[in-house]
């Protein structure tokens, strides 16, 4: 058949480097954590009834065809790697049901995390789900996606696709999304098709980008510019790079670096009313997003003896674009003095971030840094999940193998969450209690001062 734009996508440079090797290929993973009302997904013997949560996630899919795409790499590394359909979506292997229940407490964030979902394949679509119940009685799906499938905001769309705001029945056809639904059928596990099917050789690979790259040029004239935007020694050394990652992949497997290069981590999370961070935010003098990146800062002055300095990420998509790509952040450094007030940092951290969104400000240094910080709203309304409502949603970070700690904030409906990874020996006790502490000093009603009553007459 022949190729089109639809089944067959060549991969943009901000999204290869995430498979440049396997140590980025393991590092890169954004998770999330999605907490709905565990009854409406059980069966009358209690179970979780896994047909239906499968349901979800094929509807899901055929919403979001991105969802049942892979990556295959092309011929001798003369590009970069293409996003194809992939021949099935094993359900299977993309959604797990382990088994037990998760105890409440700390502990509880290292599930929520993502680290506990098992193998994630580069031969596969690069996402997987995680069905556990909880103490409560509701039940958790711990998600990760691969990096290189998109970032946080991309990523709040495949959690999109698996909600509506209304109860569903995920195993009605009538889908509404990026796709058509189709009517699935069969058992929970049954693996199913993608379409359409891209090219099955290499050289129909290259044929199909190469005419997917000119329909987008502008004439001959706008084709050699796009080329010539990117020094050849840069696409040459792209290009070896590719053709080194074999040999790089067997040397990390052969000396164990994954596990050397990235070191252990554990977990936090802290919940909050929506409605106090808002009022605290306007008692700063800034944005929630503001606020959450200046205790972000004062937390890590907390836990970390070097100048508190994080990266905050800063979105590039534009309507031209539909803001569909996968990957299209820039990160911008701020940093603030261990001294000053809550409203102080605020005020710091709007005017760098200001800054940097409008092109005042240079790329800058991006070291010494701690890691990062940010915030990302998710739906002001609430959502379902099939037939049950949602609780709550937790974004995890990601953290570069040298940073010591991210600090990721969403919120969903009325809530807002604080999710915080953290090299091992970095305490995070004191990273939620800064958030505590100054949002509950910011919202503190002020006490009346009664003037004295005058005496006689």
């Amino acid at each position: 058949m022949a190729a089109t734009r639809a089944d067959v996508e060549l991969m943009a440079t901000l999204d290869e480097k995430f498979i440049a090797n396997t140590v980025a290929f393991e590092a890169a993973r954004p998770s999330c954590a999605i907490v709905v009302d565990g009854a409406a997904l059980r069966r009358p013997d209690g179970t979780i009834d896994r047909e239906l949560v499968r349901a979800v996630f094929r509807r899901a899919v055929d919403r979001m065809p991105a969802l049942g795409m892979r990556v295959r790499r092309a011929p001798l590394g003369l590009t970069a790697p293409f996003w194809v359909p992939a021949t099935e979506v094993d359900f299977d292997f993309h959604v797990r049901f382990p088994g037990g229940v998760v105890p409440d407490g700390p502990d509880r964030a290292e599930t929520f995390s993502g680290r506990r979902n098992g193998e994630m394949r580069l031969d596969r679509p690069l996402w997987d789900f995680m069905a556990v119940e909880l103490e409560s009685g509701d039940v958790a799906l711990v998600g990760r996606v691969q990096h290189a499938l998109g970032d946080g905001i991309y990523g709040l769309r495949v959690i999109d696709s698996l909600v509506e705001t209304e109860p569903f029945d995920p195993f009605d056809s009538e889908g509404e999304g990026e796709g058509a639904a189709s009517d699935h059928g069969g058992g929970a596990g049954t693996p199913e098709p993608a379409a359409p099917a891209g090219p099955r050789t290499g050289a129909g690979l290259l044929i199909a980008a190469g005419r997917d790259w000119w329909a987008a040029q502008d004439g001959i004239g706008g084709a050699w510019r796009e080329y010539t935007r990117k020094p050849f020694r840069r696409r040459l050394r792209r290009w070896g790079g590719r053709l080194a990652r074999p040999v790089k992949d067997v040397v990390i497997e052969r000396r164990g670096l994954v596990e050397r290069m990235l070191p252990a981590r554990h977990s936090a999370i802290a919940e909050f009313a929506l409605a106090d961070l808002r009022a605290a935010a306007r008692a700063a003098g800034g944005t929630v997003s503001d606020l959450t990146v200046a205790l972000a800062l004062r937390a890590v002055a907390r836990v970390l003896p070097d100048e508190p300095a994080l990266l905050v990420p800063i979105s590039r998509r534009d309507r031209a674009t539909g803001g569909n790509q996968r990957n299209h952040i820039v990160m911008t450094r701020v940093t603030a003095p261990r001294e000053a007030t809550i409203a102080e940092t605020v005020a710091m951290v709007a005017e760098q971030v200001a800054a940097a969104r409008d092109g005042e400000a240079g790329a800058g240094p991006m070291h010494p840094r701690a890691g990062y910080a940010s915030y990302l709203p998710w739906r002001p309304r609430a959502a379902h999940f099939g037939p049950a409502p949602v609780r709550s949603v937790t974004l995890w970070p990601v953290l570069e193998p040298a940073d010591a700690i991210a600090i990721f904030a969403s919120s969903y409906h009325r809530g807002y969450t604080l999710a915080v990874t953290a090299r091992t020996d970095v305490d995070l006790g004191p990273v939620v209690e800064e958030f505590r502490e100054a949002i509950a000093a910011l919202t503190e009603p002020v006490a009346p001062v009664h003037e004295p009553e005058a005496v006689g007459a």
